[in-house]
């Protein structure tokens, strides 16, 4: 997977996972989503994935997709 389509990817997985989240964490997947959308500052692009695959974690198998996705672009960013 290139870089470039990593965020794309989670960003589709984590809109999809807000939906079914309480509005805490929509808070917190709309922050991440907007980083990641953004670029830019690569602390803030190290986060977004990390705050995501947490909130997917939490929420057991309906945020599989995100864990993935978030894996995958931490690969293709290199940052794994």
């Amino acid at each position: 997977m290139s870089a470039q389509a990593a965020p794309e990817q989670l960003v589709g997985a984590a809109l999809q996972l807000r939906e079914q989240v309480a509005a805490g964490e929509r808070e917190v997947i709309d922050s991440s989503v907007e980083a990641l959308r953004a670029g830019g500052d690569p602390g803030r692009l190290r986060r977004a994935p990390a705050s995501l695959a947490g909130i997917a974690a939490l929420v057991g198998g309906v945020g599989a997709p995100v864990v993935g996705a978030a894996n995958r672009l931490m690969e293709a960013a290199g940052l794994r």
